[in-house]
């Protein structure tokens, strides 16, 4: 059951192949960085379906550190099948798949003491709603992500609303990636509440809001 130095081939599937370097502020020199990786692309003919997406989670899961899911008919149930199995994970990135809210619960709810890196650039699903279970804000006594250290919610439909969970759960951040958002707006508070005046995000190192047109120099 070791999956921590060779790949293990589901229909061949499964790449051995290091995932995109998470934004950090800090470089860590651990044993926990030594866990597997995963890369898992899907190709046109041979598609990754749920029951071989749960069968790598419980083979590897028990190793795996980071996840990247690209090109691939991803929803949100398959999402909530694989990560009770990803007890480590500690990066996990989304490009361009069609995942919403459901699976931003499910990561809340399955990741909430291990996750420090989320990429979900692209996913177009990914609404204010997204960033309320994320931030643990939406849903009764729902978990927050506590270590999560940078997110990247470019290119969704995340509003100022989204923006207002995020200070108020996650105002640990410190990478915030909103770029090419177009819903958002900071009309009537802006950006600096966020920043400066209730205190939330204090540990902000980088805010990227770059193509977020209907952001005013008065944000």
């Amino acid at each position: 059951n070791d999956c921590k130095e060779t790949a293990t081939s589901f229909r061949q599937v499964l790449r051995s192949k290091p995932s995109p370097s998470p934004p950090s502020s800090s470089s860590r020199n651990n044993d926990d960085d030594e866990g597997r990786r995963l890369y898992l692309h899907q190709y046109a003919d041979e598609p990754i379906n749920a029951k071989i997406l749960r069968s790598v989670a419980i083979h590897c899961g028990s190793n795996v550190t980071s996840v990247c899911f690209s090109s691939m008919s991803l929803t949100d149930k398959m999402v909530e099948g694989i990560l009770p199995h990803l007890s480590k994970l500690r990066y996990l990135q989304f490009n361009g798949v069609n995942i919403g809210s459901v699976a931003a619960r499910a990561i809340a709810i399955f990741c909430h003491d291990t996750l420090e890196s989320l990429r979900i650039s692209g996913c177009r699903l990914i609404t204010s709603e997204s960033c309320g279970w994320l931030a643990g804000i939406i849903g009764h006594n729902s978990p927050c992500l506590r270590k999560l250290r940078a997110l990247d919610v470019s290119s969704t439909e995340v509003d100022d609303r989204g923006l207002a969970f995020l200070s108020k759960g996650l105002g640990q951040l410190e990478h915030l990636d909103l770029g090419n958002c177009p819903q958002l707006t900071f009309v009537g508070k802006g950006i600096q509440k966020h920043l400066r005046e209730d205190g939330s995000f204090s540990s902000m190192v980088v805010l990227n809001l770059q193509g977020c047109k209907a952001v005013g120099d008065d944000g």
